[in-house]
């Protein structure tokens, strides 16, 4: 296992044990969808994908599938945590993450009956059915929950200049943005190496964003005390026209 590989795994269990946790005490649903996908897709599905090149073919295939398949479920949760954050009395949002599922759920189906793949990578490139589909909605679906966070962050800025926000909580809504949209940079490089069939020369920049997005995860949902206290000491001025008759 090399380095990066490790460090990921370690910070998504510590991510995802803080959210499960919070979860368990606080009984609120978002807290447990962000765990619960993040272990799904982080905890498990990554490896699984990762572990699928190490072994025989037909358990490759195998693995490559239900990896990839609960990385897709795992991804849902993130979606349906972003829905309850900033969309909970709005429905469309439900819609559009209705539709990522059908077409998520195209995808494994059409991997699941391709015939007689020669490599996990003839798997993976797979653009038959809903294939090339189900990526492209996990790309729109990681674009609308950066988007919305990002909305979140702005507004969150102008109410802290007016005392009216905390910076840490502030900087949380960045962080998740960083985040969703550093997993859709994976995803969009992952179907290019692999259409491009450089998947073996090319891989390793999948890792870039990969990265990213764990660190991001790891310092908004279970950061250490001395990001909190930069974030504190780095938080832009109160505005002094509060209060003003």
């Amino acid at each position: 296992m090399s380095a990066i590989a490790l460090l990921y795994f370690v910070l998504t269990a510590i991510v995802a044990g803080r959210l499960l946790t919070l979860a368990a005490h606080t009984r609120k649903l978002p807290e447990f969808l962000a765990g619960i996908g993040i272990f799904v897709f982080g905890c498990v599905g990554v490896p699984m994908v990762s572990a699928a090149r190490l072994l025989p073919l037909e358990a490759a295939i195998t693995a490559q599938i239900v990896g990839g398949a609960l990385n897709d479920l795992g991804f849902l949760c993130i979606y349906l945590f972003a829905w309850r954050v900033f969309r909970p009395n709005q429905r469309w949002p439900l819609a559009l993450i209705g539709l990522g599922t059908l077409a998520l759920a195209g995808k494994v189906i059409s991997q699941a009956q391709l015939p007689n793949p020669d490599s996990v990578n003839e798997l993976m490139a797979n653009v038959h059915g809903f294939a090339l589909f189900g990526t492209s909605a996990n790309v729109v679906l990681c674009g609308w929950a950066g988007a919305e966070a990002l909305r979140y962050h702005g507004l969150m800025r102008r109410r802290m200049r007016l005392g009216l926000a905390g910076a840490v909580v502030t900087n949380r809504f960045l962080l998740f943005a960083v985040a969703v949209l550093s997993l859709a940079t994976t995803l969009v490089l992952a179907a290019a190496v692999l259409l491009l069939d450089v998947y073996e020369r090319y891989s390793w920049l999948m890792a870039l964003p990969g990265l990213a997005a764990t660190i991001a995860f790891w310092l908004g949902f279970a950061p250490p005390r001395p990001y909190l206290r930069w974030v504190a000491t780095h938080q832009p001025p109160t505005s002094t026209a509060v209060g003003r008759p």
